[in-house]
């Protein structure tokens, strides 16, 4: 049985993934922008969609990938195919925790932080992803218990690391299930920015710069 890091579920969550091209506003039109919306349970399901997304997107050399995420967590093993996937990319990818109300809880924090640039709207939440079994215990033999804490701290460090953002506040995401607003996420360095809408989001991305396979590039 594959470890989850979830909140309680008693309910079977219907996952929706859809790729959508668009045009970027005129700032940004040398880039090919591409949304898909993940919402629901990370697991098997939203893994293979997401394979399907960057097999997709990978076509396009001058793509930008827009996640836009909801989500309350889900498999261990799940969470770290997709993350491989945003890290492993050919091209950026942005993972915006939208619209507000959304969150990017447990797993879904590991999704945020391996993003080469990690965005949220107001009124959203991120974090407590401590890990836990699928009633939402910790896992009962201690020892095996630590062992998983620490290889997902780990996890959580390496990730702050490679995209410059606050270590120490990650890694207590994961050993202590701390939980940040979208402001507290921003003010705390785990997050680069706050945008409410595409607008917002498309202005604040322009001109940014992000390492791409050890190269850095520019959005524009």
């Amino acid at each position: 049985m594959r470890k989850c890091l979830c909140l309680l579920l008693f309910f079977i969550v219907f996952v929706g993934i859809v790729l959508v091209p668009r045009s970027a506003p005129a700032a940004t039109k040398a880039t090919h922008v591409y949304f898909a919306s993940v919402n629901g349970v990370i697991g098997v399901a939203m893994e293979e969609h997401v394979r399907q997304i960057f097999a997709k997107v990978g076509e396009d050399k001058n793509a930008l990938l827009i996640v836009t995420l909801n989500t309350p967590g889900g498999l261990v093993d799940s969470m770290s195919e997709i993350v491989s996937a945003i890290t492993r990319a050919p091209f950026p990818v942005v993972v915006w925790v939208a619209p507000s109300g959304a969150r990017s809880a447990s797993a879904g924090a590991f999704l945020v932080e391996a993003a080469h640039v990690a965005v949220m709207a107001p009124g959203t939440h991120i974090g407590a992803a401590h890990p836990v079994t699928a009633g939402g215990k910790d896992v009962d033999d201690k020892e095996m218990n630590r062992k998983i804490v620490n290889d997902l701290t780990a996890r959580m460090r390496s990730l702050a690391q490679e995209r410059s953002r606050d270590e120490k506040v990650l890694a207590s995401m994961v050993t202590s299930s701390v939980s940040l607003t979208a402001r507290e996420a921003l003010q705390k360095g785990v997050i680069d920015f706050l945008a409410v809408d595409e607008d917002e989001l498309f202005r604040k991305l322009e001109g940014r710069k992000v390492v791409l396979r050890g190269e850095t590039r520019t959005l524009s």
